[in-house]
């Protein structure tokens, strides 16, 4: 029998179509996948067919909402699962198993928790030992009821479930453990104390079971936090801060593993410890190196499935990290007086890293030609990377691999030499530009690559300032400010900076700004995208890509209509550009037919409320340039301020709503139409905590932080009991068929929830995952910075 059957009554789903995940029973750390298993229904039962011919995990939180892990299930099971009156059960072939884990689940609820409830902080010596106390009971009642339900399950099935259920309480052993050790100095507890307490807790007869696992391991983090501990142990427990943060600590965790864990298990341990701490975490320095070349050595004990995964993971990183605008490669170099250059000792700086190659004169040039480009700005670091010392180039812009040069080169994907590798202050990835002979285009890349970082950082604004009888208009340009004053009523034009080095744009004021209708037709096609916070290039690259701009940032989209949803400030570093080239395409698509909606999301609110807690401290520094406090950057006596203040926080378009956050069941009890929403709203952008102590029901309900439109999550976190239910009084009330949501991230790209009556457009620009929604003749598309179409 090679399928796995589960049903339930169609009656305990409450009208909702459930799926299952499954997944394999035993992986390599970090290799899990998941397939999604459908409903299908058939006589009043609900049904999941699973074909495999190995046993597997799967999990439901609604149809196992008894069981808080995953579940063991073998070929040939057959489970139904019974809910009457909150009680769960279940019978069929291979219930045993679930049955077993629900009662030892009841058995361990019973029990009277320490009096700190919480594991993950730990208070005082008595707190440890009580909860070590506790555990045991624990331990000692899990393995009691496994034992006495032996002889029902098989050999596979009990080992399963004995492991992961007796790791999971380790797992909390050792973590209330690691909590103490941070604490010991205030509770004067000492070195060589700890050491016994550690002794005579952590190595129970249990945790000794665990470590000695070697074949068909469900790893758990438990087996890493055990080394780490231990090398602490092996330390005495110091409080010396050159052992805690040991470069070569890493490489202890793996010499120390071999001692304690064998076989599989200790493939398991090599296979969480080196992507995840090691690679990602800390990089390619000497030590972690010496660590990987052990590694894929073998030395005739590691699996080779696990060598390959290694590896696989390796270049799965690096080849991210190369990507524009991700973290580029951790590393360690040593300058000419031998001290350690890692990439945190380049931050707050550009850095441009050469890979001169062999020595001769064209490479000499290439260097000369770079450093000239770049001799007057203190933003920019020049490093030659090399082998070993040579007199050739001054000391202080020489870097040295040594052995490990190949290393760095391949970390870099630097296929060929000479090569420039470019780092921005933020240590993200720029680019990698390949000088050749002759040519001298590689100068002009490097100078628009390096440009363009460094836009954002010595350029910001324009600001207006709006006086009793005049306007100013400030620009911070390589920090220093300039200003320009005009008459009151004069026309004014001005100029705004892109994310591409020495492009700027048109804008116009306009000197009266009215509310926006709270109610549209839809047009022929409609884009939506939201939370940019301040990301100009992805903000540019969506509306480029999908012909709503052409590259001289002018409005192509006819009589269509552009909406940003919320969040277009703060965290980004040209918030200011963001906010102008919106202001800009709002008057260029008036004039051809079509409309650009922007509504109003928390953080707008936030920031029309002097609030700048999420704010770049770009703004904090430019703020005090022009002699202004943050604060009132986004007053009403400044041309943004005022604009923004004019904004919806809702809109209806065709049959869809429009909103940042959602709609909570409050809101649904608000008696307005939708532009008197607006209206109240409006008043108290600038006072929502008087809005908030307001006696008026309706007031407090669309500014109070969890029922508010723009601050709603519950649709996708936390989420209401009932919410198809208050989703359809939503759709009621406003009279429309879809919700569109931004404000709370739940995938890479635009999602479709609650059969298709909530979709989601909030994606992680800051990643490089920008979508928007496309709606086109009433069809709903994703689409993306390369101008695709996915049908949603």
């Amino acid at each position: 029998m090679n399928t796995i059957l589960i049903e339930t009554d169609t009656a305990n789903l409450s009208g909702q179509t459930v799926t299952i995940n499954a997944s394999p029973v035993y992986y390599i750390s970090g290799q899990r996948y998941e397939d999604t298993i459908y409903q299908t229904s058939h006589n009043g039962l609900a049904r999941w067919e699973i074909a495999s011919k190995e046993p597997i995990l799967v999990s439901s939180e609604l149809l196992f909402e008894s069981i808080s892990h995953n579940i063991y299930l073998e070929p040939g099971d057959s489970i139904h699962v019974e809910n009457k009156n909150g009680t769960t059960k279940y019978t069929g072939r291979g219930s045993e198993k679930l049955t077993l884990i629900q009662k030892i689940s009841d058995k361990l609820t019973k029990l009277q928790k320490p009096s700190n409830p919480n594991y993950y902080t730990t208070k005082s010596l008595q707190d440890y030992l009580e909860w070590n106390s506790y555990l045991n009971i624990e331990s000692n009642i899990t393995t009691s009821l496994l034992d006495e339900a032996k002889p029902n399950l098989t050999v596979d099935s009990y080992q399963f479930l004995k492991q992961i259920l007796l790791a999971k309480i380790e797992h909390r052993r050792i973590f209330k453990f690691d909590h103490l050790r941070e604490k010991a100095e205030v509770f004067g507890i000492k070195g060589s104390s700890l050491c016994n307490i550690f002794d005579s807790t952590l190595n129970n007869e249990v945790a000794t079971w665990l470590r000695s696992i070697r074949e068909q391991v469900n790893f758990d983090v438990y087996y890493y936090q055990y080394v780490r501990t231990l090398y602490n142990r092996q330390h005495g427990f110091t409080s010396d801060k050159e052992v805690k943060i040991s470069p070569k600590r890493k490489l202890s965790y793996y010499e120390l593993a071999k001692k304690v864990y064998q076989g599989e298990l200790l493939d398991q341990y090599y296979a969480f410890l080196i992507p995840k701490e090691v690679l990602k975490e800390e990089g390619y320095t000497s030590s972690n190196i010496k660590l990987l070349k052990d590694f894929y050595s073998g030395n005739g004990n590691t699996s080779m499935k696990y060598v390959k995964y290694v590896r696989k993971a390796e270049n799965d990183l690096i080849s991210t990290s190369l990507i524009k605008g991700n973290s580029s490669p951790n590393f360690e170099l040593t300058d000419a007086w031998g001290m350690k250059v890692s990439k945190v000792n380049l931050l707050g700086k550009i850095t441009i890293m050469m890979f001169p190659g062999s020595e001769g004169k064209e490479n000499t040039a290439y260097i000369n030609k770079i450093k000239e480009q770049f001799k007057q700005n203190d933003l920019v670091k020049i490093w030659s990377i090399l082998d070993f010392p040579t007199t050739d180039q001054d000391s202080t812009e020489i870097l040295f691999a040594g052995e490990n040069y190949e290393t760095i080169k391949r970390i870099f994907n630097i296929t060929s030499v000479p090569a420039v590798h470019i780092i921005n202050q933020n240590g993200k990835t720029n680019s990698t530009v390949y000088p050749s002979g002759e040519d001298s285009s590689y100068l002009y890349t490097i100078k628009h690559n390096v440009g363009a970082e460094l836009t954002p950082i010595l350029h910001d604004g324009p600001y207006i300032l709006l006086r009793k009888d005049s306007i100013e208009v400030i620009s911070i340009d390589t920090k220093k400010a300039t200003s320009q004053k005009y008459a009151f009523g004069e026309k004014v034009s001005f100029k705004a900076r892109t994310d591409k080095y020495e492009e700027l744009f048109d804008i116009h004021l306009e000197y009266k700004h009215q509310p926006p209708p709270s109610v549209f037709e839809m047009p022929e096609e409609l884009v939506v995208l939201s939370d940019i916070e301040g990301n100009f290039s992805a903000l540019r690259k969506l509306l480029e890509a999908n012909r709503i701009i052409d590259k001289n940032m002018n409005w192509t989209f006819g009589k269509n209509h552009l909406i940003l949803n919320g969040d277009i400030v703060d965290r980004g570093n040209q918030v200011t550009e963001c906010l102008w080239l919106i202001y800009a395409l709002e008057q260029k698509a008036k004039k051809s037919g079509g409309h650009v909606h922007f509504i109003l999301g928390n953080h707008e609110i936030l920031n029309l409320n002097k609030r700048n807690i999420y704010a770049n401290s770009k703004y904090i520094r430019n703020a005090s340039l022009i002699k202004i406090p943050y604060a009132e950057l986004y007053s009403e006596r400044t041309e943004i301020g005022k604009w923004l203040r004019t904004k919806n926080i809702m809109e209806k378009i065709g049959n869809y709503l429009f909103v940042h956050g959602g709609i909570s069941p409050e809101m649904n009890t608000v008696d307005l139409p939708i532009h008197e929403i607006n209206n109240l709203a409006r008043k108290y952008y600038s006072e929502d905590s008087t809005a908030i102590a307001s006696s008026d029901r309706n007031l407090k309900t669309i500014f109070n932080y969890s029922t508010s439109p723009f601050w709603f999550r519950k649709y996708y976190r936390e989420k209401e009991k009932n919410m198809d239910v208050i989703i359809h009084n939503t759709l009621h009330k406003f009279d429309v068929k879809k919700i569109v949501t931004g404000h709370t991230i739940v995938a890479d790209h635009i999602t479709q929830h609650y059969d298709g009556k909530v979709i989601n457009t909030d994606t992680r620009h800051s990643k490089g995952k920008s979508e928007a929604l496309l709606i086109k003749n009433y069809k709903l598309y994703r689409i993306d910075t390369t101008g695709k179409q996915y049908p949603l």
